[in-house]
């Protein structure tokens, strides 16, 4: 199992449930109101971790579809408990992702 986890196709998918289910119901737990929450996990650590991942995949050489791991566990989870608009996000972290590959 540990050698499974420390496989780079495994760190990510692994983070972005982190990312993704755990960090927004810790928010929640806190009782951080939904701008603070929206503000810190949707924005700012959302899209520092899509950046991230692009990065990684670039140098570790991870196939193409590992940088819809983030997006489409944040949409599945948009669609489980937040307000259709945060459906944007998705985009936007594919779209962060994306240009961090192809970044120099």
């Amino acid at each position: 199992m540990r050698k499974y986890l420390t496989h780079p196709l495994a760190v990510i998918p692994a983070i972005s449930v982190v990312i993704v289910f755990v960090i927004p119901f810790l928010f929640r737990l806190l009782h951080i109101s939904a701008v603070w929450r929206i503000s810190l996990c949707f924005i700012l650590i959302n899209m520092v971790a899509a950046w991230f991942f692009g990065r990684w995949q670039k140098h570790r050489g991870l196939p193409f579809w590992i940088s819809f791991c983030l997006p489409i566990l944040f949409a599945l989870n948009v669609w489980l408990q937040y307000a259709p608009y945060n459906y944007w996000f998705a985009g936007i972290y594919l779209v962060l992702t994306w240009l961090a590959v192809l970044k120099d």
